[in-house]
């Protein structure tokens, strides 16, 4: 999202204020033979759409939401992930949904989350929402889309009071928050605040516990969301497999300059900060 195109977020969300979808879709479970059904009434589709404003996303400066676009250009979905660093806190701290978890925080916990623009630490997937909730390759395009954030490692965090959505949170390895639920959707909707925490560690154990559920339903991406050239597939492979800038141009017969400059190709397309966080996300996309 930028100024030249927030009119369309804008306009986005108030057709699904005013015209909001019922939802009656249904997911297979691969390993139980299962299938389940999500069932959401026009009433609770409108409300996700009446609990956010673009316009704090955009005086934010965030570079998190994403429209998702039909062959023929127009937006038919929209992912809206809020990066968790010094200049976010007071807004996730006082805002609807958002401020149930970041309220409970103690002084030492809140000052571990202020930390500089550029390295956040963690995310807060606040919005994953598509026009026509049958289309199902969108639903997975938005959903690969969030999944990506979670090779920069940090805090994930995410609020339903969807039973279906609470469940699907539950098997990827999210948490519930004690003491973080609220009822900003309506008295009659708890909704609890779960908690994915890739700091370190955990970033490694969660990649391999999702690495051994192949054949179910959730799984990592299996494709990086962006295109790479061939010269830069030589790049991130040698990355991958932790090459020194000095290696892979001896390997390439390139110039360290040259090395450097496609490394940088690399970070700007990615989005990542650095090369840790670039060899991160080329794990998590299965990159060989």
């Amino acid at each position: 999202m930028s100024a030249s195109n927030f009119h369309e977020v804008c306009a986005f969300l108030e057709r699904r204020r005013v015209a909001p979808a019922k939802k009656e879709n249904r997911y297979f479970d691969h390993e139980s033979d299962a299938i389940y059904t999500l069932e959401m009434s026009h009433e609770e589709d409108a409300l996700r759409a009446s609990l956010v404003d673009p316009a704090d996303w955009l005086a934010l400066g965030l570079d998190s939401v994403k429209l998702l676009r039909s062959p023929s250009g127009s937006m038919i979905g929209l992912l809206a992930v809020i990066p968790i660093h010094r200049q976010t806190l007071d807004y996730l701290s006082e805002s609807v949904v958002t401020r149930a978890y970041f309220q409970t925080l103690s002084v030492e916990e809140r000052l571990a989350l202020s930390v500089p623009r550029e390295n956040p630490a963690g995310w807060y997937v606040r919005m994953l929402d598509v026009a026509d909730p049958a289309d199902a390759i969108a639903r997975s395009e938005l959903m690969n889309a969030a999944l990506g954030y979670f090779a920069f490692g940090g805090k994930v965090l995410l609020s339903t009071y969807v039973p279906f959505y609470q469940e699907y949170l539950r098997r990827l390895g999210f948490e519930e928050v004690p003491g973080a639920a609220h009822h900003d959707y309506g008295d009659n909707r708890l909704a609890p605040t779960f908690l994915l925490d890739l700091s370190g560690e955990g970033w490694w154990r969660w990649l391999t516990r999702i690495s051994s559920q192949n054949g179910q339903a959730i799984a990592v991406p299996q494709s990086l969301p962006f295109r790479l050239t061939g010269r830069e597939t030589d790049i991130a492979r040698l990355l991958f497999q932790g090459y020194t800038n000095p290696e892979m141009a001896k390997q390439l017969f390139v110039s360290e300059v040259t090395v450097k400059k496609y490394v940088s190709q690399l970070l700007s397309k990615s989005g990542c900060r650095n090369r840790s966080q670039l060899v991160r996300m080329l794990m998590a996309f299965d990159f060989q």
